[in-house]
Order: structure tokens, then sequence, then C-alpha cells
């Protein structure tokens, strides 16, 4: 029993990291759609865009983001898989081994941090029109 419950809980963690996945990689689209104000939407140059997108990164200055001691959050990037589904990368700086690794968002252990980077993220790409 415990284990039929232990399957459960992991298909709906993996499932929601999925969906948190495409909820970012959308906000990052945001990012190559500029638009200046209403009057200046052009929806077909906006699809176009979003089509148009392979691979999608917002990036965060030296210090700017750090999540745990020891971890500094230098990008995160995204990217269509081979079915066209979102694969979001946490991309970090660890400052104890002083290498660079990738978490994929889906797989992000840590609740709490994982909040942060997408707040973090959400604030990068908050879409501003003229007059707001």
């Amino acid at each position: 029993m415990a284990a039929v419950l232990t399957e459960k809980i992991f298909e709906a963690y993996v499932h929601l990291g999925r969906e948190t996945e495409r909820v970012v990689y959308s906000m990052m689209l945001s990012q190559k759609t500029k638009i200046k104000s209403l009057k200046d939407l052009n929806l077909l140059e906006v699809l176009q865009a979003i089509h148009e997108a392979d691979a999608v990164s917002v990036s965060f200055d030296e210090g700017e983001l750090t999540i745990g001691s020891c971890y500094e959050v230098h990008s995160v990037s995204g990217m269509r898989d081979e079915n066209h589904e979102p694969e979001v990368y946490i991309n970090v700086y660890d400052t104890e081994d002083e290498e660079t690794h990738s978490i994929r968002m889906c797989e992000f252990p840590h609740l709490a941090d994982l909040f942060k980077v997408i707040v973090a993220v959400d604030e990068k790409c908050l879409l501003k029109f003229s007059g707001e």
C-alpha cells in the first residue's frame, strides 16, 4: 500500500513539475515578444516570434539570485524537446566546488528554492505596456 501511495505522489510531483516548466517557458517567451503598447500589438508577429523560438534564456547578474548556502543561479534556460514540449533548466554555479550545474526544473528537489527561482524569472519577464 505504501509503495502505491509513494508512486502516486511521485507521479503527481512530476506532472506538476512539467506543468511548471510550461508556465516558466511561456514567461521566458515574453522576452522574445517586445510589445511597446497595446496599440502596436501585432498578433501575427507575436505568434511568429513564439513559433520560431527554439531556445529562450533569462540571465542573472553575479550574486543576484542565490539559493541554498552555496549556489548562485546564473540563468534559467528553456528549449523544446523532440515532441515540442518545453524543457526548462536552472543553471547554477556552485561556489564551493566552483563548477556549473544544470538542473531540470521538474526535477528540482527543494520547493522553497524553486519558488524563489520562478518569482525571479517572473520579475525579469514581466510584460509592461506603455502607460502602466
